[in-house]
């Protein structure tokens, strides 16, 4: 909570922007596709996808940017972990703002419709995985994180 409270106040503009975003569109219906609402410091990716089995699924975190995953149709499992200590399997992309672990052993959490998740920089994160239905509509709201 003391995460999410210090990033609002460095970037109260950014959060503001993308909440209004999510609170005036239909988020059921919204087509997928890349959004831009401030340039790269805040846009939103909205996808429609079959969710994965946990084989095909990568634990990561961002260092850019915050991540807002919000399950507008459907349903998944995501996992979430501390990204410190974790055992790194690829190195950072800056380009792509990733790096992704190899965690063993950590809790999941079930992402119904009209559910969200933040996700900080230190946050390792593994979205997308199977739960109940078999297409998911997510939008993730990616805001740039205060140092």
């Amino acid at each position: 909570m003391q995460e999410l409270k210090r990033q609002f106040k460095a970037n109260t503009r950014l959060w503001d922007t993308a909440f209004a975003f999510l609170a005036t569109h239909d988020l059921s219906k919204i087509e997928v596709g890349n959004y831009p609402l401030a340039g790269d410091s805040c846009m939103v990716k909205v996808s429609y996808s079959t969710p994965k089995e946990p084989q095909a699924a990568s634990w990561e975190a961002h260092k850019k940017y915050i991540d807002i995953q919000y399950i507008s149709v459907g349903s998944e499992s995501i996992g979430l972990a501390p990204a410190a200590g974790a055992v790194v399997s690829k190195p950072y992309n800056e380009a792509k703002d990733v790096m992704n672990f190899d965690i063993q052993a950590a809790p999941y959490y079930e992402a119904r419709s009209g559910t969200f998740f933040v996700f900080f920089p230190a946050d390792a994160h593994r979205p997308g995985l199977r739960a109940a239905d078999d297409m998911i509509r997510k939008v993730v709201v990616k805001i740039l994180a205060a140092p």
